[in-house]
């Protein structure tokens, strides 16, 4: 893992993605400024009944889309949303958790009882997170799980192996015993327009509070950090990200958590590794209403800014509608500058 000489600190002000580039001392040109996005966008069941009633989704669609779903965005006015938001933000690099998988479609027992992005399925559509990105993205999903995929802007960079809009299993990743199907963490090296390569892993610790749980996502932690087999992490490249929604908060839940304890062991300066999102009792709540903030943006190489939408002061949410358990986080990354 490469070790730079010296940070380039900065606020939300940055040059735009993919206008301009830095060259390492080994010569290598890298993309200087990102805009690097992780976004679960798992359906909520907190709605109330005058909400539900007024918006047109209410708690018993939301047990539905539990039931058949697995919670994936499926409500067609919250995919607009999200479109509209993901054509306004034009992140570069998104992590997503938690989407629908438009392969189940065909299979439900029953038509859902709202508007959804089952509605006029075809083998030969685009799948759903195509949909809401649009055809200037690639999209490569983890191993064994369809509903977690990572998705790069074309203009900025491609994703190594995946030569399709579409890739499948097409993430490195590992699956870990007893700890739910299929690879829980995903792995891409990027081939950057700007010359060079870089690893992004996104990220879907296993949800709970049990000590199985635990022991689960600090097992994916050490796989992502530490050894995914054959003696090398996940992260592995000259120059990592590792975004996703960890399942646990690194501050508020230390105490009492050892996942969010293994994971601030591993992702320390000494390491070579960085919070890009803020992280603390007094960091933004991204879930539960405010309460924690579990999604997190990491690097040992990009340095920078995050917003929350609809948090951060000045920042728009991305619906208006009660729909979502997690706001996404959005950072204006930097690559450190050798000096």
């Amino acid at each position: 893992m490469r070790r730079f000489l010296s940070l380039v600190l900065l606020g939300a002000c940055v040059q735009p993605p993919g206008g301009s580039v830095d060259t390492d001392t080994d010569g290598t040109d890298v993309a200087s400024a990102l805009v690097l996005a992780t976004f679960n966008t798992g359906s909520g069941a907190s709605i109330d009944a005058a909400t539900g009633e007024a918006q047109g989704y209410d708690r018993t669609d939301a047990a539905w889309a539990d039931d058949h779903l697995g919670n994936g965005i499926a409500w067609i006015p919250a995919v607009e949303d999200v479109t509209a938001w993901l054509a306004r933000v034009r992140p570069d690099v998104i992590g997503f958790q938690e989407l629908l998988w438009d392969g189940i479609c065909p299979d439900l027992p029953e038509p859902p009882p709202f508007p959804s992005a089952c509605d006029g399925w075809t083998a030969d559509r685009p799948a759903l997170v195509n949909r809401l990105l649009g055809e200037d993205y690639q999209v490569a999903c983890h191993l064994g799980a369809p509903d977690k995929c990572l998705a790069v802007r074309t203009e900025v960079a491609t994703i190594a192996g995946c030569s399709a809009p579409l890739c499948l299993d097409g993430l490195r990743g590992v699956r870990i015993d007893g700890c739910g199907k299929g690879a829980r963490a995903g792995a891409a090296t990027l081939e950057l327009a700007a010359g060079g390569t870089l690893t992004v892993v996104n990220v879907h610790g296993n949800s709970g509070a049990t000590g199985e749980d635990q022991d689960c996502r600090a097992a994916l932690y050490d796989a992502i950090f530490v050894d995914a087999g054959e003696g090398a992490p996940l992260a592995d490249g000259e120059r990592n990200v590792v975004l996703g929604d960890l399942n646990q908060d690194p501050a508020r839940l230390a105490g009492i958590d050892r996942s969010a304890r293994r994971w601030n062991e591993l992702v320390t300066e000494e390491r070579g590794w960085h919070h890009l999102t803020a992280v603390g009792v007094d960091a933004p709540g991204t879930y539960g209403g405010g309460l924690v903030s579990i999604d997190h943006v990491v690097s040992d190489s990009f340095v920078g800014s995050c917003v929350a939408p609809g948090i951060t002061e000045g920042e728009p949410p991305v619906t208006d509608k009660v729909y979502f358990d997690h706001v996404p986080e959005v950072c204006t990354a930097r690559a450190e500058v050798a000096r």
